[in-house]
């Protein structure tokens, strides 16, 4: 009996298999994170707008489930395609990872010769809304800490940790009662070499500070920079990384090709096979009542 390569076969299998519980956990990793963090006390009185793209990096327990979810479902699709030798979800799946190989030489590419489209990019996601609805969305606070924190920045725009006076609570005006008023968040301090803990209180009257003062205390240049700086140092690991992607992408491509003509070869065999059958049981039949 005629079957397809068993070293074409199983190594997508074990790999997509892989994948799969890789998905999965990153699932249940996700749901367990919204659950944790969207409880009653969390929901906002204003629902900030988002871009799609600003959306996912916001709410990064979404994204997570998200690629959860596709890579279980790409991963199955590969799976049971090699199992069952089941040209159609192979086929499916062949789609995807074309798709995935385009999207990572794309990414490379830009990352490599566009670095200014990725200024242009974080600046359309990481808009001055982050900053004015600092208070109002949990997940606002949760992601501008976190970049102020390990970009080492303050604020958004060119102005800087001055962006900080966009937000009511922040603002230098005499009419703000907030005991807040001309300070920055905790997460625009530098942290001293002998202590890394940050007191919560010490961006206080920043905003009230000359350039060269608040320089002693917080991180007086804003994230857009901060990123795309980092980008540009990084440029080589990052189009590394994406042409390592590319090259295992290619690779899976090659191997799913090469399964789906063993496939098709196979099919054509038989069906040369029974058609013969098919024609000499015909001629067989023909021949009895001639023969009687």
């Amino acid at each position: 009996m005629l079957d397809v390569n068993p070293y074409v076969r199983f190594p997508l299998l074990v790999m997509n298999l892989m994948i799969w519980l890789i998905g999965l956990a990153l699932l249940l990793v996700g749901a367990y994170a919204y659950v944790d963090t969207w409880t009653q006390s969390d929901i906002p009185t204003h629902i900030p707008s988002y871009n799609i793209f600003s959306m996912f990096v916001i709410k990064m327990e979404i994204s997570v489930m998200l690629f959860g979810v596709i890579s279980m479902s790409l991963s199955f699709c590969g799976c049971v395609g090699a199992l069952r030798e089941n040209s159609c979800l192979l086929n499916v799946y062949s789609s995807f990872i074309t798709a995935l190989l385009l999207i990572n030489l794309v990414v490379g590419l830009v990352v490599f010769f566009l670095p200014s489209q990725i200024k242009k990019m974080l600046s359309e996601t990481f808009s001055m809304e982050l900053i004015v609805h600092y208070r109002d969305s949990p997940d606002f606070q949760r992601l501008m800490d976190s970049m102020q924190e390990r970009m080492q920045c303050c604020g958004i725009s060119r102005r800087n940790f001055r962006d900080w006076n966009a937000n009511m609570y922040f603002n230098c005006s005499r009419a703000n009662p907030s005991n807040e008023r001309c300070s920055v968040p905790y997460s625009c301090c530098k942290r001293n070499s002998t202590d890394q803990v940050v007191s919560l209180s010490c961006g206080r009257n920043v905003l009230n500070m000359t350039d060269y003062d608040a320089w002693f205390q917080v991180y007086t240049g804003n994230c857009l920079d901060s990123g795309h700086r980092y980008v540009r140092e990084n440029v080589t690991i990052i189009t590394g990384l994406c042409l390592v992607f590319v090259i295992l992408l290619a690779f899976v491509q090659m191997v799913t090709q090469a399964l789906l003509d063993e496939i098709l070869i196979i099919r054509r065999i038989y069906e040369k096979f029974y058609e013969r059958a098919y024609d000499m049981r015909a001629a067989h039949e023909q021949a009895e009542p001639t023969a009687n």
